[in-house]
């Protein structure tokens, strides 16, 4: 009886400290964005890509998401409310700067300088979340265009 008090008393504690935690998590309203839409107006699928560092010396553009020809894909930034990031003005995330390209992979994944990794993706469009005023952004609904 006692042990299953014991387990009670512990999944009690363990769910409020989840709910607590949920509850500070910020959510998406209209005065923070935590996804930016990505329209993809091309008859050719495209590929949002980020720059990954897979050991100190070693790159990669990972894969975040498929953008379908003539459709829309939201990307997640990963650091929180995007109108954060412009009023701190400090990138939190290497997931604010994406890349758009196409589904060419080239035979190399793993690159040792950064210039030699760009070059070996079809790079359509690059995207700096920092470059953009929240204005701008907000009056786009958040939505980046390609092309």
């Amino acid at each position: 009886m006692r042990n299953k008090q014991i387990i009670i008393i512990a999944f009690l504690i363990s769910a409020s400290i989840l709910l607590t935690a949920i509850r500070c998590l910020p959510s998406e309203d209209d005065d923070c964005h935590l996804h930016i839409a990505v329209q993809n107006a091309t008859d050719d699928p495209l590929i949002i890509r980020v720059l990954g560092e897979v050991s100190n010396s070693e790159y990669c553009l990972r894969v975040t998401d498929t953008i379908p020809s003539n459709g829309m894909a939201l990307h997640y930034t990963g650091a929180g409310c995007i109108e954060d990031i412009h009023s701190s003005r400090i990138v939190v995330s290497p997931l604010c700067i994406f890349y758009i390209c196409d589904t060419n992979v080239p035979s190399e994944h793993f690159y040792y300088d950064t210039a030699e990794l760009f070059s070996a993706y079809n790079i359509k469009k690059v995207v700096n979340l920092l470059d953009s005023d929240v204005v701008s952004l907000q009056r786009s609904n958040f939505t980046i265009y390609y092309p």
